[in-house]
């Protein structure tokens, strides 16, 4: 999903007669708890409303290493990041309030949506029906938060807090490297490591959508702690991913791996639209020429700008991203100094680049910062762990799988690209250079 350049048309309000929303004043001029730091005084390192940080003190070093600035519109026509639902998005905001649940309206106007309605009138703005697919978008989510129990980890529940260091453990993969130069939470990803773990056999797909589930929380807490250290009238939304593709191998792709993953996309895009701020695609080292043209034509087709992809017949490639998403995504290879280097006139400090792609960062992961380590109780006086953590389960390789055929790699691309739309940009970046590779090569 991405945002158009646009102003939106005013779409009708279904409301019924006589029915009219109350003010958005709350979603306009009211922080979240806890986002005004001076007002309410510091609070516990690491301690959000989404979940609380037990290795605290490694983000508050992070957070301390930046002086930050507003982060900039992506395009001349479009509102930064950081504003408020402004006028013209009002008779959107108000259809869509007119038509949500009580439970929904309330989510969306809560703390706990993390700007919800906000970030689904942008994520939804390039929809003809976007009124409806917002309202769908809310009501999923709310249905969403319910099913897997993030208000207990809100909460800081035992029992869920529990729960989601087991899940962050077996996503360990998934590690915090700083902020940018805007507040933005930098997160590295190494994707044969994530290829492995959604292959397991007896691995929960259900498990497997809880454990990203909670790992995108995880990425609203790390940026609700930049909003809180950034001036008051800043609001950080989005996130920085880099995808590492080092060592991925064709076989890793298998069957298994494109249905979970086809679900999880599906499922996330609905609830969690406009949170990607870049996503940096690095470390192709296989047929790394061709391999990268095939995917990056595969990106632009979205943008209406690509051109045929070599030895490929028929219409089956179809748009990816939009546009503006386009813009985001960075297809870096894997000369590591042009990898820094484009990080770093993005406004990713070298303190924040992984050493995958030549920079400096510490690199820590989701499941230590969330329940801390004997390392960053060492290094930085986080308090060790609080919950045993399950070890994770490392996959057998997988078998060879013969390649399928021209018309198979069509039927595939085909009905890939007309069941995804986006997802979190980050997730759908893993999946369009993989599935792109795997697809078309």
């Amino acid at each position: 999903m991405g945002k158009c350049g646009s102003k939106p048309q005013v779409v009708a309000s279904k409301q019924p007669p006589g029915k009219e929303p109350a003010p958005l004043l709350s979603l306009r001029d009211e922080p979240p708890p806890g986002e005004d730091a001076k007002a309410e005084g510091d609070p516990p390192r690491g301690d959000t409303p989404y979940m609380t940080f037990r290795g605290g003190a490694f983000i508050d070093e992070a957070l301390a290493r930046r002086a930050f600035r507003p982060p900039p519109p992506l395009g001349a026509e479009e509102p930064a990041e950081s504003d408020p639902i402004l006028d013209y998005e009002l008779d959107d905001a108000n259809a869509v309030r007119a038509q949500l649940t009580p439970a929904a309206l309330d989510l969306a106007e809560s703390h706990r949506s993390y700007h919800g309605l906000r970030r689904t009138l942008r994520g939804y703005w390039t929809y003809p029906d976007r009124v409806t697919e917002m309202v769908a978008s809310l009501e999923k989510f709310e249905a969403f938060r319910r099913r897997f129990g993030l208000d207990e980890l809100a909460n800081d529940e035992p029992r869920a807090r529990a729960d989601c260091a087991r899940l962050l453990n077996f996503w360990d993969n998934m590690k915090f490297c700083g902020y940018d130069a805007y507040g933005h939470p930098v997160i590295t990803e190494t994707v044969h490591e994530t290829l492995a773990r959604v292959n397991l056999a007896d691995e929960d797909p259900e498990d497997l959508l809880k454990g990203r589930t909670v790992c995108t929380e995880a990425f609203i807490a790390l940026k609700h702690l930049a909003t809180r250290r950034h001036n008051s009238d800043v609001t950080v939304l989005k996130q920085v991913l880099i995808v590492d593709m080092d060592r991925v191998r064709l076989r890793m792709v298998t069957s298994r791996v494109r249905s979970r993953f086809k679900v999880i996309m599906k499922t996330l895009e609905d609830v969690y639209p406009e949170v990607a701020w870049r996503t940096y695609v690095v470390n192709c080292v296989v047929n790394a020429p061709g391999y990268l043209r095939v995917i990056w034509t595969v990106v632009e087709s979205r943008a209406g700008t690509a051109r045929d992809v070599p030895n490929f017949k028929g219409s089956a490639v179809k748009s990816w991203l939009h546009p503006t998403t386009a813009m985001k995504v960075r297809i870096l290879g894997t000369d590591r100094d042009f990898a820094r280097a484009q990080m770093l006139a993005d406004g990713v400090p070298e303190d924040a680049v992984p050493a995958s792609c030549g920079g400096g960062a510490v690199e820590v992961s989701l499941a230590d910062l969330f329940a801390g380590s004997p390392e960053l109780a060492a290094a930085y006086g986080a308090p060790a762990a609080a919950e045993p953590l399950e070890a994770p389960r490392v996959a057998a390789p997988p078998r060879a799988r013969k390649a399928p055929s021209d018309a198979k790699k069509a039927e595939l691309a085909a009905e890939a690209a007309a069941s995804t739309t986006g997802y979190l940009v980050p997730l759908a970046a893993v999946a369009v250079a993989v599935a792109a590779w795997y697809y078309l090569t």
